[in-house]
């Protein structure tokens, strides 16, 4: 849904299932990932953010 209304290159998120990251994979759009709280933490970390392509291990 969220693709067919505002059509993203990049999804943000701090945690996230593995069958999310295929579906994101799958949909050809980037996913970052890092430790942030706030939506103003990740955008001034916007350089610290990492690649995410494979689940965590841990259930989300």
């Amino acid at each position: 849904q969220i693709q067919e209304a505002v059509d993203p290159t990049t999804i943000f998120a701090r945690g996230i299932g593995g069958r999310a990251i295929e579906i994101i994979a799958q949909k050809g759009l980037s996913l970052k990932t890092g430790d942030y709280t706030t939506l103003k933490d990740a955008i001034d970390n916007l350089d610290r953010l990492e690649d995410q392509t494979k689940s965590c291990g841990h259930e989300h």
